[in-house]
């Protein structure tokens, strides 16, 4: 995860905690996303958007998904296939988070997962970039690899 602007100590805006920007990408594996899109409604913390670059897929994402089940997502369509660096940094472009969580569309996010990954930043000003720990009691599963923790 990574810090977009300053934002104060205790890792909130005044009055409201600080937006996440989940951001990942999809190509031809609407099923994945979709299950990604259901770990991600399990989140505990609160104020995040799903951001989905749908980097060229043959069907579009959006022939596949019921979109009113997913009130926090804003799903991107390029044309062109853009690549991961390419397609990341078009959902950077759209993102209105304070930080941004670039994550594989593949990976089962737990629910307190947001919240690990936020408390650098809040215990420690110098923190830009925070990344989730091998054999943390946090794991990230791949929904392609059950038994495998990334």
């Amino acid at each position: 995860m990574a810090k977009r602007e300053r934002i104060e100590d205790s890792g909130q805006r005044i009055g409201k905690p600080a937006l996440v920007s989940i951001i990942t990408i999809n190509y031809n594996q609407a099923e994945i996303t979709r299950q990604f899109l259901e770990s991600a409604k399990r989140l505990t913390y609160s104020n995040y958007e799903v951001i989905v670059v749908d980097n060229a897929s043959i069907e579009p994402l959006s022939n596949y998904l019921d979109l009113s089940l997913y009130p926090l997502l804003r799903l991107i369509r390029s044309d062109v296939n853009l690549g991961f660096t390419g397609g990341n940094n078009l959902g950077i472009q759209e993102a209105k988070g304070d930080f941004f969580f670039i994550v594989n569309n593949d990976t089962e996010l737990s629910p307190p997962l947001l919240d690990e990954l936020l408390k650098p930043f809040i215990e420690n000003k110098a923190v830009g970039v925070s990344c989730q720990k091998s054999g943390s009691s946090i794991p990230l599963n791949s929904f392609n690899m059950r038994a495998t923790i990334q």
